[in-house]
Order: C-alpha cells, then sequence, then structure tokens
C-alpha cells in the first residue's frame, strides 16, 4: 500500500469506530411530566420538546440543551405567577431557547446579587430565539430579558 491508500484505510477505520451520539428528544408532557423533570434527565446536545399551553413551574439548572416550545411562542408559555424565583435558572454548558413566552417571572434579590426576572444565566451562555417576554420583574423594574 502507498501513503495515500494507508491514510485512507485509518480514516476509514476511524470514522467506522468513531462512536455516534445522538441527541434524544424529551417531550413534555408525554415523557416527562415537568420540564424540571426532562431537565435532570437530559444529557449536552438533547432537545426539552415542551408542549404547547401554560406551564407553572420553575426549572433549574439547565445545562446543555435546548428547551423548545413545540408551536412557538404564541402557544407555549412559562409562567412565573407564585414563584419568587427566575422561572428558568441555567449554568455550566450553554443552553438555546426558542418558541417560548416568558410571563410574570420575577427577580430575586439574593445576598445583594439581583437574579434574572425570567432567565437567569450563571456561568454559562444562552441563545435565546424567538421568545417573548410579558411582565417579567426585577426589584419592581420592568425586566425585557
Amino acid at each position: 500500500m502507498n501513503c495515500f491508500t494507508q491514510s485512507h484505510a485509518l480514516f476509514a477505520a476511524l470514522v467506522l469506530t468513531a462512536p455516534v451520539v445522538m441527541a434524544d428528544t424529551l417531550r413534555v408532557p408525554e415523557d416527562y411530566a415537568t420540564i424540571q423533570e426532562a431537565a435532570k434527565a437530559s444529557t449536552n446536545g438533547d432537545i426539552i420538546d415542551l408542549a404547547p399551553g401554560t406551564w407553572y413551574q420553575n426549572v433549574y439548572g439547565l445545562s446543555g440543551v435546548t428547551l423548545k416550545g413545540r408551536d412557538g411562542a404564541e402557544q407555549t408559555i412559562i409562567d412565573g405567577t407564585g414563584h419568587d424565583w427566575s422561572p428558568i435558572v441555567m449554568y455550566g454548558d450553554p443552553c438555546t431557547i426558542e418558541g417560548i413566552t416568558f410571563r410574570n417571572g420575577v427577580g430575586s434579590d439574593i445576598f445583594g446579587l439581583v437574579r434574572g426576572g425570567a432567565i437567569y444565566v450563571e456561568f454559562s451562555t444562552a441563545t435565546i430565539r424567538d421568545c417573548r417576554f410579558e411582565n417579567n420583574i426585577i426589584n419592581g423594574g420592568q425586566n425585557t430579558t
């Protein structure tokens, strides 16, 4: 075998033996009753697919996943009513959030640190697409994020 053929054979062996990592789609409520349960079960790259409706939940520790409203922001709402914390708290690996309306989130002042009204991101980054924000507050002021 010449060098060209050997390198192709090595490449083919590496490709054929490399593990294939597939993202899972975790459907709420079909597979998991709550968004939090799906977040706990998720691994990097997974998609949490949220059914239409209004969800009165807070989600702590979202990391490395996509949280997606199945039918878009007009049909999928996360409402922070009755909670004293941001509806979404994420840290760790970057996340994507898309197609969700965030409503009535309340930011908290903990030890002098003001936490986000709708989404709180710590030690992470977030990509937010096609989302709406309504009536989220921090320390009594209007919040648009």
